[in-house]
């Protein structure tokens, strides 16, 4: 079965930004956070795999996925 994304974060998961595809991991950098610098279209997944199969659906020109602050 097709894992479903997830509508709100879990402990040590992933987030894909849902306007430009980059993957990070949930509460490394601002982007998954609650300020300024947050992400507005978070897409979360329990794991990489499942966070890299949507980018790469959906977001398939990104040339790199891992967020620079996370990684």
């Amino acid at each position: 079965p097709e894992s479903e994304p997830m509508s709100q974060p879990a402990e040590n998961n992933f987030a894909v930004n849902g306007k430009n595809g980059k993957i990070h991991i949930v509460g490394q950098c601002p982007a998954t956070g609650n300020g300024d610098n947050a992400m507005e279209q978070p897409v979360y997944f329990n794991s990489y795999e499942e966070a890299e199969a949507y980018s790469i659906q959906y977001h398939s020109g990104q040339k790199k996925r891992q967020c620079g602050n996370c990684w």
